[in-house]
């Protein structure tokens, strides 16, 4: 991103993306909106026992998923770290972008069609993004999953997903996609974190509806 614009990742977005679509989301939170944030919670334990010892042998020692999680420095964690300042305010494109679930579900949107006179991608794009490039078990989540280029594709992107959505589910439950077909932008957030092996019950549910109301 440097290298071809000459601003960071953060910059950009918030330049050629969140500003004209007037969207209160950040790469890189300013103190300004720092009181606005809700406290994120790491999410409890499952109560089933078989989800417990599920999760317990994929995050054993060794395994690569534990590798992953963890990091190489073993510093990184679905913990209370993702609530301190300095953290929120790195621009870390891939973990800590902030914001609403409206401003998520009205960049979808910008993304089949156009916001307010904006569109920032033309179909012929967005039909090439959604290209199936891989399409099998993920080595790290030991789960099916199935990708264009940048963007999960259904079935694996949600259960409830038509067969022309893209988008991606972010960690702890959070949920954003489009549906070219049905002309549909969706976008779940949440503060208290999940683990859920087959999608966010909560996002799915809601998913569900947004559907059901077309």
């Amino acid at each position: 991103m440097r290298r071809a614009t000459g601003r960071t990742f953060g910059q950009f977005f918030a330049e050629e993306v969140a500003k004209p679509l007037g969207l209160e989301f950040w790469i890189g939170l300013p103190l300004t909106e720092e009181a606005r944030v809700a406290t994120l919670y790491p999410p409890p334990e499952p109560s089933d026992p078989a989800v417990r010892e599920l999760l317990a042998q994929m995050m054993a020692p060794g395994t690569l998923l534990a590798r992953v999680i963890n990091g190489p420095s073993n510093l990184f964690g679905y913990d209370d770290m993702w609530n301190r300042r300095e953290l929120k305010a790195a621009e870390m494109p891939s973990s800590n972008g902030i914001g609403t679930a409206r401003a998520l579900a009205r960049l979808y949107a910008s993304l089949i069609g156009p916001i307010d006179g904006v569109r920032l991608l033309s179909p012929q794009t967005v039909a090439a993004a959604c290209v199936e490039q891989s399409n099998g078990e993920d080595a790290v989540l030991r789960l099916p999953t199935r990708f264009g280029t940048g963007f999960m594709l259904p079935p694996s992107l949600s259960p409830e997903a038509g067969p022309s959505a893209f988008g991606h589910p972010g960690a702890g439950g959070s949920l954003a996609l489009a549906d070219r077909d049905r002309e549909l932008a969706f976008a779940y957030v949440m503060n208290q974190m999940g683990l859920f092996a087959a999608g966010d019950p909560r996002a799915t549910a809601l998913l569900r509806a947004a559907y059901a109301s077309l």
